[in-house]
């Protein structure tokens, strides 16, 4: 049955390349709905281009599916969508009683309660408060921070794409001044 599948996405792969451009051919993603690579879509009340990727021929999730993963940041209310680096910052007990948005996401971090928010230049303080990813679907994919590395090797953390998943951090020997 696999086999027919894939023959028959080809098949129509084949045509849109040749009668259509590629993104608006309609494929079967593995969440179970059908979708085209790249739409504009409502989220949250405004309009977006939104795009999912192939992998082995086949996208994972459908764009509304993903559409549906997104959530708003605690702090600014901005748009988190699957695949960004997000900020976890805690806030002290006063401020969850008095300014918490309904829509806040809370991730427990060890014991520590923490909340969702974007890395936005308005928002986060600095790009060394990268805390991991909002992943589909629909979780935080925790990694070290840039400022967690540095504390923790005593040197100097180069990350020169910060919504890169799989950019592994530079780690560099600072000089110690005799």
């Amino acid at each position: 049955m696999k086999i027919l599948g894939r023959l028959w996405q080809w098949w129509k792969n084949l045509g849109a390349i040749k009668d259509e451009p590629q993104d608006e051919s309609i494929y079967l993603a593995r969440c179970g709905y059908e979708t085209r690579l790249v739409d504009t879509v409502k989220i949250f009340d405004e309009m977006f281009e939104v795009e999912t990727k192939l992998r082995d021929g086949q996208p994972d999730y459908c764009l509304d599916c993903l559409v549906k993963m997104s959530i708003q940041c605690a702090w600014c209310g901005g748009l988190i969508y699957p695949g960004d680096p997000i900020t976890l910052y805690r806030a002290s007990p006063s401020v969850l009683d008095e300014t918490r948005p309904d829509y806040a996401v809370a991730y427990l971090d060890g014991e520590q309660l923490c909340y969702v928010g974007c890395l936005g230049l308005l928002c986060a303080e600095s790009g060394a408060d990268r805390a991991g990813f909002w992943v589909a679907p629909g979780k935080v994919k925790r990694v070290a921070s840039p400022l967690e590395l540095a504390v923790a090797s005593r040197e100097m953390v180069i990350v020169s794409d910060l919504s890169d998943q799989d950019e592994q951090p530079i780690i560099k020997h600072l000089k110690s001044e005799d």
